[in-house]
């Protein structure tokens, strides 16, 4: 396994008039955000991505009037060898043969969040484990708004910040959820974060790690010049990060009291001494999972300053993030859940869990090769209706029947034949679910469009909220 790259933090006078390689435009909004503010420091940008101009056409839409050489439908070797920087993307692996020849020729690396990072100079807050972590980084910046602070939310969870780093001021905070791949991206940076948040951390991204002691690593990184780090109690791994951190440590776990903190006890949490702090029930949020998220917010919440009372508040009001078990709303008593991010067995799963009564679920999209199994078993122990769509929509409806349970499974074609059949079965108290275990790529170009097909169909039914 090749070791993580190296990158550079130069300044905006190393930067001018230089020229810059930019690997992978993307349709997210973080290579249209690096594209804009090379420009705007006066860097000579060239643009290469595999997909072609016609699949990239929303992000070129956002970069009209700003001049940059194209490079589309390939990766040309000369322009990672013969420039002064390149950006690398950080879904590109350490195998990248393009990257490896930029290393080669001497060419410094540079990454969107090492530029913002090491420009912002607002107060920082990261977000990071193997799952939580949006809706923690969420839920803390609503925490934060509702206290009167002046909060911005960023990283992997809202718009790139790169484009808006001259306009951040010092008395602002930003609610940074941050993956293992971009602090692979900021080793080496020296930065002041006011508080960091490790959620948990599961055997995940192996693939790109190598191993999960790699993983791990990168996960510790957040601690790297933070002054308080709230950290999960109950998972072993994360708790060892605390071992060599020399700042203020805070805990919050599930089913297991922290020195110092805040845990979970069935439905209800608890703060150290045992005292209820709020019940599962006054939150919108479905799902105990949820409930740990809440608990890591409000910790993160009081070490910047914002008071229990209104963090939590602010929490039971808090809808959900979008497309991440979100809310949509109810109508004639009918809850619809969109969970369009869900795009794993584990994903889906999770999402039965969470949600209570009746349950129609609709799933399906880009066929995937893995064991249907352990999906198929959730399902026909949990859904009072199943309806499946898409490529992989048959494959699944086969493995839930092949139980020979009684959970009714339903096959069409889309999204909208799906909602059209679930309103026929639906009773008050239930909940319509689109959790797709599955891509979107069949069918939409990625999952936010999927789970925007879904919240306009439901709100054409009459839904509010």
């Amino acid at each position: 396994m090749n070791a993580p790259f190296s990158y550079s933090f130069p300044t905006d006078t190393a930067l001018r008039g230089k020229r810059v390689t930019v690997m992978g435009l993307g349709l997210f909004g973080g290579g249209a955000a690096v594209v804009r503010f090379l420009a705007s420091r006066g860097c000579e940008v060239v643009v290469t991505d595999l997909r072609d101009e016609r699949a990239l056409a929303p992000t070129l839409a956002e970069l009209e009037g700003i001049a940059f050489t194209r490079v589309f439908g390939e990766h040309r070797t000369s322009d990672f060898t013969a420039t002064d920087f390149v950006v690398v993307n950080p879904a590109v692996p350490e195998t990248s043969p393009f990257v490896r020849a930029a290393i080669d020729a001497g060419v410094p690396l540079l990454s969107e969040i090492g530029l913002f990072v090491a420009r912002c100079r607002a107060r920082l807050a990261f977000v990071t484990g193997s799952k939580g972590k949006s809706t923690t980084t969420s839920l803390l910046y609503a925490m934060a708004r509702a206290a009167g602070v002046d909060a911005i939310l960023g990283g992997n969870i809202g718009q790139p910040l790169l484009h808006r780093v001259d306009a951040i001021t010092a008395d602002q905070l930003v609610a940074f959820e941050i993956s293992s791949f971009q602090l692979d991206q900021l080793r080496g940076l020296t930065r002041s974060v006011e508080v960091a948040v490790v959620t948990n951390l599961y055997e995940v991204h192996i693939e790109r790690h190598g191993t999960l002691e790699a993983y791990a690593a990168a996960k510790r990184t957040v601690l790297e010049g933070a002054k308080t780090a709230v950290l999960r109690f109950d998972d072993a791994r994360v708790r060892a990060f605390a071992d060599d951190f020399r700042g203020d440590v805070r805990w919050f776990a599930k089913g297991e009291r922290p020195p110092r903190g805040l845990w979970l006890d069935g439905d209800v949490l608890r703060d150290e001494r045992g005292t209820q702090v709020a019940a599962r029930r006054e939150f919108i949020l479905p799902g105990r999972h949820n409930l740990l998220n809440v608990a890591a917010a409000v910790l993160a919440a009081e070490v910047l300053g914002i008071d229990r009372a209104v963090a939590l508040e602010a929490a039971r009001a808090f809808r959900g993030v979008e497309h991440r078990l979100e809310l949509v709303g109810e109508f004639d008593g009918v809850r619809y859940y969109n969970d369009s991010i869900a795009t794993t067995n584990e994903a889906a799963m999770a999402a039965l869990e969470a949600i209570e009564g009746g349950l129609v679920l609709l799933a399906g999209g880009k066929e995937a090769t893995r064991d249907l199994a352990p999906l198929a078993a959730a399902i026909a122990k949990r859904v009072k209706t199943l309806i499946t769509f898409g490529e992989a929509g048959p494959r699944l409806a086969r493995g839930v029947r092949e139980l020979g349970l009684r959970t009714p499974v339903v096959e069409v074609s889309d999204l909208v034949a799906a909602m059209d059949h679930a309103r026929s079965c639906v009773a008050r108290g239930d909940a319509v679910l689109l959790s797709p275990a599955f891509p979107s790529y069949d069918q939409f170009t990625n999952f936010r469009e999927r789970g925007e097909r879904f919240k306009a169909l439901a709100s054409r039914s009459g839904l509010s909220g």
